[in-house]
């Protein structure tokens, strides 16, 4: 794009083009900054070739790939939307976290994470509606919690069950409890 005298087009076009109408100049100069631009930056190739019309195939590849990516990115910001993470407080040294579909999200609190050989299950509990996905603290179950504990388990008699924590979230200083956690082996 360098001309004889060791200018570029663009510019030498920019001065010539002064003399002419305002609204002719403008839109003309942007049509020439446009296609300067695309020939610099290589969105049009110098060279014609058989598909010359649709930009060819490495453009379309491009194309593809970006909306892979976009496609991609979108799936992972949904995903982590709806499992409430982007809501999820300051978590302590040693904690996790777990959210299930079904509304039920917890900290794990004192628990160790066993996620590579064991299975989290959630069993929500029925709470008002505005509680549903709040972010819970979960810990073992007290004293006075285990024989109700010793209950849930005897009706869920199932091979490797293991219950890990009591979920709750503080309302106003009472604390309700959200749900429970059990874990079976990840066979």
């Amino acid at each position: 794009m360098v001309n004889a005298a060791g200018g570029t087009e663009f510019v030498n076009y920019y001065i010539a083009s002064t003399q002419t109408p305002a609204w002719v100049s403008f839109y003309d100069f942007r049509r020439r900054v446009f296609l300067w631009l695309e020939v610099e930056i290589g969105l049009r190739q110098r060279k014609p070739h058989a598909l010359a019309a649709t930009g060819g195939p490495k453009v379309m590849w491009k194309w593809a790939m970006l909306a892979i990516v976009v496609a991609g990115g979108g799936y992972v910001a949904y995903d982590y939307y709806m499992a409430g993470y982007h809501t999820r407080p300051a978590m302590p040294e040693g904690a996790f976290s777990l959210s299930y579909k079904n509304g039920l999200r917890g900290i794990l609190v004192g628990i160790p994470n066993e996620k590579e050989t064991r299975r989290y299950l959630g069993v929500p509990l029925e709470v008002p509606f505005y509680l549903t996905d709040a972010w819970s603290w979960c810990h073992r179950p007290t004293e006075e919690e285990a024989p109700r504990v010793a209950q849930f388990m005897a009706e869920r008699d199932w091979p490797g069950q293991r219950f890990e924590a009591v979920c709750r979230i503080t309302v106003d200083g009472k604390d309700v409890v959200r749900g429970l956690i059990i874990s079976v082996p990840d066979v």
